[in-house]
């Protein structure tokens, strides 16, 4: 976990969302992130009213063909994630409804085989 120095003490928003947002991002990062893996949260102010939240892991990563997507409902990488992994593809659709409803935006960077940054 890396918190800047810069950081409120207080932020304004729906703790109960962005609990389950990063519940679900943490979720997929453990999921698809080999056991000798690595998983890192950053938070860091990006404005005075907002608060930027990245988890970043060394997973399987995402095909750049199916980064575009990858927030839509029922929506996995490949068929073979589901047989693997399991999951009904809706976890970063939702996701991405939240944080858009608190005002920001989901996204992702990957590189397959190397992991990615949501």
């Amino acid at each position: 976990l890396i918190l800047s120095n810069d950081l409120s003490k207080f932020v304004k928003g729906d703790c109960f969302r962005l609990k389950q947002v990063l519940f679900n991002l943490l979720s997929n990062s453990v999921k698809f992130t080999p056991p000798k893996g690595r998983l890192t949260i950053r938070v860091y102010p990006v404005s005075q009213d907002l608060v930027k939240f990245e988890v970043e892991d060394t997973g399987i990563g995402i095909e750049a063909k199916n980064l575009a997507t990858i927030f839509e409902r029922f929506s996995q990488a490949d068929n073979s994630t589901t047989r693997k992994y399991g999951g009904s593809g809706l976890g970063l659709a939702i996701s991405s409804k939240l944080v858009e409803l608190m005002g920001g935006k989901l996204s992702v960077e990957s590189t397959l085989g190397e992991g990615s940054i949501f």
